[in-house]
């Protein structure tokens, strides 16, 4: 619905260029990487682009790993742009994600006051990426100049993690929850983390009281078919099983691509070899279409 509803105003409207960005948003939240692609290219190539249309289109080639790409569409964007603190920050990850940490650190000191908290996230992704303990610190003092997204905490609970500050890793969830309750992301990071610690009964336990309330959330099926072996018997198991029989040509690709990757493990563990591999070779078929990068790109 977001699609058509995008698509028909960019069909009214097409030069412009917030427009035509929706269009790209919607078709990436589709898995329609290259559709998605196509209609970012046409988004900054329009005659005026506001700041936010760069910024979309870099984040979509960020969490994508394409970071080399996104940094000259961010440089000419600041160029344009002039002072855009907003530009800078996006910019400044981009060069994080690519490691090119002097031009990172160079930028974040151009940065404004009214944006320094996000400078100081910037900064302490930049020392996580070199698996520094001062990361721990940049995310502290974003918390504490106001920039308390649920990603601050995410990653100020992964930069105690790496440190092994367990109980500080898991002070910061909660503390993130408690700012941001229900936030998804944050709850299911949660059961990763104690799963990783060896806590799996807590890990369970997360998992299912999301399950109980959304029993065709995908990433918590995913999650569920990792805490140990499945039980043929485990009614987990079978609405995961239902669902995916009776919805699999009408489901979003992401969300088929995790109950396709959830159901080939449960196959493995309840003794049905003859379907690990089908769903298996469908749960990399949709991950190759969602990312259709090779190596060289």
């Amino acid at each position: 619905e977001a699609v058509q509803t995008a698509t028909t105003a960019v069909k009214a409207y097409p030069t412009v260029a917030v427009l035509v960005c929706h269009l790209a948003v919607a078709e990436a939240a589709l898995g329609h990487t290259q559709d998605a692609e196509a209609a970012f290219q046409l988004a900054v190539n329009s005659r005026v682009v506001p700041p936010v249309v760069y910024i979309k289109y870099a984040d979509f080639l960020l969490d994508r790993g394409l970071g080399e790409r996104a940094i000259p569409i961010l440089r000419k964007a600041v160029e344009d742009a002039g002072d855009s603190d907003e530009l800078k920050v996006t910019l400044g990850m981009a060069y994080v994600r690519t490691k090119d940490f002097a031009s990172a650190l160079a930028l974040m000191d151009e940065i404004g006051e009214a944006n320094s908290a996000r400078a100081e996230f910037v900064l302490g992704q930049m020392h996580l990426a070199n698996r520094k303990s001062d990361a721990i610190g940049h995310f502290e003092r974003a918390i504490a100049l106001g920039y308390d997204t649920p990603e601050t905490y995410l990653a100020l609970a992964q930069a105690c993690a790496d440190r092994n500050y367990d109980d500080k890793a898991r002070a910061a969830y909660l503390a993130g929850l408690n700012r941001h309750p229900g936030n998804l992301k944050l709850v299911a990071e949660r059961a990763l983390f104690d799963k990783k610690s060896g806590n799996l009964t807590s890990a369970r336990q997360i998992v299912s009281d999301v399950l109980a309330r959304q029993p065709s959330n995908s990433t918590f099926n995913l999650i569920y078919s990792s805490l140990g072996k499945m039980r043929v018997d485990d009614p987990v198991v079978a609405a995961m099983r239902a669902r995916y029989k009776s919805q699999a040509g009408s489901l979003h690709p992401h969300e088929q691509l995790r109950l396709a990757f959830a159901l080939s493990k449960v196959s493995l563990d309840v003794g049905d070899n003859a379907q690990v591999f089908p769903y298996l070779n469908t749960a990399n078929a949709l991950s190759r279409q969602s990312f259709p990068y090779d190596i060289e790109s």
